[in-house]
């Protein structure tokens, strides 16, 4: 083992990672772990230096109103934060994120995204039809839906 190999924590010498954490009465895979999911120093996976400090609170736009966190953002909207993390989730937009009410899913459209049919059809951007009303629309004999048990 050459002196490149060798790993020094808090002036002491280990052959290996896992030899530094069991001397500090750490998991060697917890270790393992938060130094290549973390990218922790190993003298912070072994608890002889402060894990970094991260700010993990991220700012959102939601109708075109900043909020410095999610959780700012449900509090504010008066929802549960599970509700509008699951919202966000399901939304795909990433500027100018758009709650979305009850269980409408986004679509796309003639090469956008909407957050909703209903919401594209308000708009007046895409005519959803009914059956009924292509009929009308086009000037086609009323569509019957039938089935191998309808008599012909």
């Amino acid at each position: 083992m050459t002196s490149n190999d060798l790993l020094t924590v808090d002036g002491k010498i280990f052959s290996s990672k896992a030899e530094a954490a069991r001397n500090y009465g750490v998991n060697p895979k917890q270790v393992c772990e938060r130094m290549s999911k973390f990218g922790w120093a190993l003298a912070q996976s072994v608890g002889v230096e402060p894990r970094p400090n991260k700010e993990y609170r991220k700012a959102i736009v939601i109708d075109n109103v900043a909020y410095p966190s999610i959780r700012a953002a449900a509090r504010a909207l008066d929802l549960p934060q599970s509700t509008l993390m699951n919202r966000i989730k399901a939304d795909s937009i990433v500027e100018g994120r758009e709650v979305l009410k009850g269980q409408s899913k986004p679509m796309f459209y003639g090469g956008k995204l909407y957050i909703s049919a209903r919401y594209a059809k308000k708009e007046g951007l895409i005519n959803n039809l009914s059956l009924a009303e292509i009929s009308t629309e086009y000037g086609l004999p009323k569509i019957r839906l039938s089935d191998e048990f309808d008599a012909d």
